[in-house]
């Protein structure tokens, strides 16, 4: 059984890498978006056997995630061929441990049993989650596009991100049955984020450093609502959020 689900583990990291591979070689935009609906599809098969809604929730973080890095590839045309092929391995490496932290979250969420594999995977996705926010914010601040598709990209992206990472973090903490899907939260986390996005739109600088402010007020905004929703919140963490925010800010706007 654990040899079968690291094989099917194992199959859409390797569809991810060699997808990666040819559009290294072949970045066009059809064969890139034909690729990343076959690593959907290899997603989708990898966690069929845990039902739709859970293979629903469990793959929000892996779609953003999976969209994100075949966009690289689209919108920054002038990376090098061996460093796109560093980033197609980095990328799959960091992949395949995503889906073994997803993995343990459904496993944990079938046998309604915690185990020590639990808590290294929920911090996977948490690091997965900022990291996918942060790219997904640099290539949506890549497109020239008006205001608004700022404000509705950053808060869709946001919103399946949050509530994925409000899910995964409630198993093996509350009773399996009581577990439901963070929506209000996200949603406020989202709106903000979105807000901030916005803002940023406007500020004649790198896409980088606008994505590197809204992804750092993504992970204010779920440090914040984590320790509100776990009652353990201080004044302590109101002060370093705001630091980390005004020191970013000051990055944007010296840059």
């Amino acid at each position: 059984m654990i040899l079968s689900r690291r094989v099917s583990l194992i199959t859409p990291s390797i569809v991810f890498l060699v997808s990666l591979i040819f559009v290294a070689f072949f970045p066009k935009e059809r064969s890139i978006f034909l690729l990343l609906l076959l690593s959907i599809i290899s997603l989708g098969m990898a966690f069929r056997i845990f039902g739709f809604k859970r293979l629903l929730l469990g793959s929000l973080t892996p779609l953003v995630y999976l969209v994100s890095t075949y966009a690289v590839f689209i919108k920054f045309p002038l990376v090098t061929l061996p460093f796109k092929l560093i980033l197609s391995a980095v990328f799959s490496i960091f992949y395949y441990y995503l889906l073994l932290s997803v993995n343990a979250i459904l496993v944990s969420l079938l046998e309604s049993k915690s185990f020590p594999l639990l808590r290294v995977g929920k911090t996977v996705i948490y690091i997965t989650t900022l990291f996918a926010a942060f790219l997904s914010y640099t290539i949506i601040y890549k497109f020239e596009y008006i205001f608004i598709f700022y404000f509705l990209s950053v808060f869709v992206v946001t919103f399946l991100l949050s509530l994925e990472y409000f899910w995964s973090q409630k198993v093996g903490v509350e009773d399996t049955k009581a577990i439901k899907p963070a929506f209000f939260e996200s949603l406020i986390i989202s709106v903000v984020t979105s807000e901030m996005a916005l803002a940023l739109s406007f500020f004649p600088t790198e896409a980088f450093f606008r994505a590197l402010l809204a992804s750092s007020t993504f992970y204010v905004l779920l440090g914040l609502s984590e320790g509100v929703m776990s009652h353990k919140i201080n004044k302590r963490m109101y002060v370093e959020y705001a630091l980390i925010l005004v020191a970013v800010f000051v990055i944007l706007i010296v840059t």
